[in-house]
């Protein structure tokens, strides 16, 4: 089974625009299911530990998680986050698929590309 990561914003001016932001990246990790992938949420996996570590502490963590998925599918609104674009340049550079397009993660988790 191939483990995608869902990359999207999650830092947010308020409580409500972050769970927002939550809830969107698990929509996405729902989709990765639905096509027979293992969806790896960092979102889920942080939420509510905040302020338990410093925050470069959770960014080495998800970018250690991240290396060690099969690929990325991306949250719409990707570029305006920081750590999103850290992701997917990281992605790049060790050589994963990047997806936007359900489509063609849908193809690719499916051997067709």
């Amino acid at each position: 089974m191939k483990l995608v990561y869902v990359a999207g914003p999650y830092r947010a001016e308020t409580g409500q625009e972050r769970q927002r932001n939550v809830l969107r990246a698990a929509l996405r990790g729902a989709t990765v299911a639905k096509h027979g992938g293992m969806p790896v949420v960092p979102h889920l996996l942080t939420r509510g530990l905040e302020g338990a570590a410093a925050e470069e502490f959770w960014i080495r963590g998800t970018m250690a998680v991240l290396g060690r998925c099969d690929a990325v599918f991306l949250v719409e609104g990707w570029k305006g986050s920081v750590g999103s674009v850290d992701e997917v340049a990281e992605a790049v550079r060790i050589g994963i698929p990047v997806f936007e397009d359900e489509l063609a993660l849908a193809r690719w988790l499916h051997g067709e590309v």
